[in-house]
């Protein structure tokens, strides 16, 4: 299990932040631990080395295999990755929110869909019998709903930006809450000048120019990035069009476009009409590349095979692409007041979780 750790540190004068440095520990080393394993045992180790999001892991490794040439199945490795995906969307809000904000973690609630959750993935990973998808979603649905929105979940995403503020206002849910006083420490947060985020959002169209930088760059997936600039990956991606997070976007709240598109998605999550999203691109001569949608953005798996054997392993995951030295996170938070530490901090916080780093994370503050 390899994880690492992010530092934040701000440098800031009494009306700004001057500048952001991200400190990763992430180590890149894991892909090489698969080079020279044969394409079946490779597979096997897939989850054990990529332990956070392994299902999403798996999926991704299985469906790169394929695009290979490798005969692999499937499996029930879809259902897993969407269940894994929800109860990521649902951790956010119901642990980690909290305690951003300085209260106690939803464990009551949180628990009894996550005993779920976690009961069908260990009968996936055992190869046992497993729900029916439809009767399984059907199951969590209600009570995600009353939880999450207070209601329907269908009506609540058909909103407009007032009644939005109206939910947020009215208290409906243990998440409206937190998202009303989320939504206020971010309000008016920035200084003067417009947010320079716009380089655009990582989609599925970008996919081949991802894999093919890979193919010439062993470096790239530390830090990668594409000809538009340092893209955003994760739900927002997914949701741009949508009323609520375009509005938002406008507003330069981009942090509660993100949390908003975290809602939209676990509404698209709980639809087995949804399928999750995944693919393969075959690059021929024994290459290939797997992607799947994870609840962090898209994660890409790339190898090379000769002989039977795996000869070149890669992986991009959403991490990079957020908190690259040049990405999402340095740019918004350039824009940020810095005259109240204490308040800059719990901002930082916000957003650093708004974009959901894969591993733990530190915020430094220096003033001039």
């Amino acid at each position: 299990m390899l994880e690492g750790k992010l530092r934040i540190l701000l440098h800031c004068n009494a009306a700004q932040v001057n500048s952001v440095e991200i400190r990763s520990s992430r180590p890149q080393i894991s892909g090489r631990l698969l080079e020279g394993n044969g394409v079946a045992q490779a597979l096997s180790k897939v989850p054990v080395i990529y332990s956070i999001c392994r299902q999403a892991q798996s999926l991704a490794a299985t469906l790169a295999a394929e695009a290979a040439g490798s005969d692999t199945t499937l499996a029930g490795l879809p259902l897993g990755a969407r269940l894994e995906a929800l109860q990521e969307h649902l951790w956010r809000f119901f642990i980690d929110l909290p305690g951003q904000l300085g209260e106690k973690p939803l464990l009551k609630e949180f628990a009894p869909i996550r005993q779920q959750i976690v009961q069908q993935v260990k009968l996936l990973d055992s190869g046992a019998p497993y729900d029916d998808e439809d009767d399984l979603l059907g199951r969590l649905s209600p009570e995600i709903e009353s939880m999450v929105w207070g209601g329907s979940s269908v009506e609540w995403s058909g909103q407009g930006e007032a009644d939005l503020q109206a939910w947020l206002e009215s208290g409906a849910s243990s998440v409206g809450k937190l998202l009303w006083r989320a939504s206020q420490l971010l309000e008016r947060s920035y200084t003067g000048y417009r947010v320079t985020c716009d380089q655009g959002l990582l989609g599925t169209d970008s996919l081949v120019d991802v894999v093919q930088a890979l193919g010439r760059d062993d470096q790239f997936s530390a830090q990668p990035w594409l000809q538009q600039g340092h893209p955003e990956a994760g739900a927002m991606a997914r949701h741009q069009e949508h009323p609520l997070v375009t509005a938002l976007v406008a507003r330069e709240q981009r942090a509660m476009a993100r949390f908003v598109a975290r809602l939209l998605e676990i509404d698209r999550l709980l639809n087995p009409a949804q399928a999750i999203g995944m693919g393969r691109i075959s690059l021929g001569d024994g290459s290939g590349a797997g992607w799947v949608e994870t609840a962090r953005g898209i994660l890409v798996h790339r190898l090379d095979i000769h002989h039977g054997r795996v000869q070149r392993y890669q992986v991009v995951a959403p991490t990079e692409w957020n908190f690259h030295p040049e990405g999402p996170l340095v740019r918004e938070v350039l824009a940020l007041a810095g005259d109240n530490v204490d308040l800059l901090r719990q901002r930082v916080q916000l957003i650093c979780l708004s974009l959901d780093p894969c591993v733990s994370f530190e915020i430094e503050v220096y003033n001039a």
